[in-house]
């Protein structure tokens, strides 16, 4: 797929007008304006401030099923870490067997062979060319 320079352009105008005009819209929508007279007491009764990120072991342990940190959590985390494993499994030897066939397909063209393939590693024979020993001839 060859595309000339106008249609990428026109494409990535395109997308940028689509992403600034749904930026504008949700601001315009979803804006609720500045925020109204509202006090909030910052610390609670015993005078500390809260945090929005408590510290590591000041909070519960998971006590059933869908608590974050529990089994299934964990689960969940290491299946996504094996999925991205056998992607870049699956990429990795992809990639080499694409440059091997390649690297045959300039052979054939060079040869001046077709490119037909037996199988994935071999050329098949062409006419013109000898297979063998046996076919060329001694003078």
């Amino acid at each position: 797929m060859n595309y000339d320079r106008k249609t990428i352009w026109l494409s990535a105008l395109a997308m940028v007008v689509i992403l600034l005009g749904g930026l504008l819209v949700t601001t315009v929508v979803l804006d609720a304006g500045p925020a109204g007279k509202t006090k909030v007491d910052v610390t609670d009764s015993s005078g500390a401030k809260p945090v929005s990120i408590p510290q590591p072991n000041t909070g519960t342990g998971p006590k059933t099923s869908g608590d974050r940190g529990g089994w299934e959590q964990l689960a969940v985390f290491g299946l996504m870490l094996g999925a991205m494993l056998g992607i870049g499994v699956v990429v990795f030897r992809g990639g080499k067997k694409s440059r091997a066939g390649k690297a045959q397909w300039m052979a054939a063209g060079e040869s001046g062979h077709d490119g037909a393939l037996v199988a994935f590693d071999r050329l098949a024979p062409s006419d013109d060319v000898p297979a063998g020993p046996t076919q060329l001839s001694s003078t």
